[in-house]
């Protein structure tokens, strides 16, 4: 994953949909300043709020962003 993301700095929409093997927020820890549109449905159902926020801090011009099967999120904090 590290060297597929660092090769793509111009990329504009990423889906991942259930996705076999183990990935982790370190996954998501690179700056893709163009990247708009992000759908991570059934991949990361251990993500909680502080990931969220880094993953935002990361992908800071998002428009659209999915994240089904997320159910350590909680939308109260």
């Amino acid at each position: 994953m590290d060297r597929i993301m660092t090769s793509l700095k111009q990329l504009r929409a990423l889906s991942l949909c259930y996705c076999l093997g183990d990935m982790s927020i370190s996954s998501f820890k690179f700056s893709l300043p163009n990247l708009r549109k992000l759908r991570l449905d059934r991949v990361t159902p251990w993500m909680t709020n502080d990931d969220l926020v880094i993953l935002t801090q990361h992908f800071a011009n998002l428009v659209e962003l999915s994240l089904l099967g997320c159910t350590l999120l909680n939308a109260g904090q």
